[in-house]
């Protein structure tokens, strides 16, 4: 692995490295870290996690030698904690895309899924803390292995030659997380959009979005607001914005995100 063959990245000063061997789930532990009062600017990487979660509560397979990592993040008087579904896309992106082959290039599913040639890589899980203006950021990511489970189309990154050690690949993600985070301090959500679309995937095509109560909307994927709301446009001629739900291509089977 590089990691093996280089130094580590030097890591960011904003953080502090907290690696673990073994813990249930990176944001469990991130959230009750801060409630005893470690303090934010965390960044906490379990080499084995037991209880992973994704989002709505769906599991979370975490295979030995993947990344699972969590950022522990304050100061958030002002700005709208599902705006980091989007800085930690772009910083993943920008973390990930210098270490593969130039043909491949990963691409971004609204609202928090991380693919590679139309499978899924990994995820995005927001949290918020009991802590005042602090949430934590859960990120996994298929390195080694991939889960092999129906319905799920997975990617893992030494299929594509890409044989980064999960401590190198959260050392990058957390230094690119700084540069985001100060971009999203001083001008907002804007330029985090803007870098997101350059990887969206299915922009201008047929989707389907299915929300928690089981309600589908079909139409075509419009655009992603900047505000991160996704915008479809109906065969009625309506645009909806919508600020939560899973969103499919138009074919695709809607259970493949049962369990990430």
């Amino acid at each position: 692995m590089l990691g093996e063959r280089f130094q580590l990245p030097t890591l960011d000063k904003n953080w502090r490295l907290h690696v673990i061997e073994e813990v249930d789930s990176t944001n469990k532990e991130a959230l009750r870290r801060l409630s005893a009062g470690r303090g934010v600017g965390e960044i906490i990487v379990a080499k084995k996690q037991t209880m992973g979660q994704g989002k709505i509560g769906r599991s979370w397979i975490s295979l030995n030698g993947n990344l699972t990592m969590t950022v522990t993040l304050g100061t958030l008087e002002n700005q709208t904690v599902s705006d980091l579904s989007f800085v930690a896309a772009v910083s993943i992106v920008d973390s990930v895309n210098p270490l593969l082959p130039k043909n491949n290039r990963l691409q971004l599913k609204w609202p928090n899924d991380i693919l590679l040639n139309d499978k899924k890589l990994g995820g995005i899980l927001i949290e918020n803390s009991e802590i005042k203006h602090a949430a934590v950021v859960g990120i996994g990511l298929n390195l080694l292995k991939k889960p092999q489970l129906q319905g799920l189309n997975a990617a893992c990154l030494v299929d594509y030659g890409c044989t980064v050690s999960f401590m190198e690949l959260a050392i990058l993600i957390a230094n690119n997380f700084s540069i985001w985070i100060k971009r999203w301090n001083q001008h907002g959500l804007r330029p985090i959009i803007a870098a997101w679309r350059t990887a969206a995937l299915g922009i201008g095509k047929p989707i389907i979005i299915r929300f928690p109560n089981h309600n589908v909307i079909r139409g075509k994927f419009v655009d992603v607001a900047e505000d991160g709301k996704l915008l479809v446009k109906t065969t009625d001629g309506l645009t909806h914005s919508v600020f939560a739900g899973d969103m499919f291509m138009d074919g695709e089977h809607a259970t493949s995100n049962r369990f990430r």
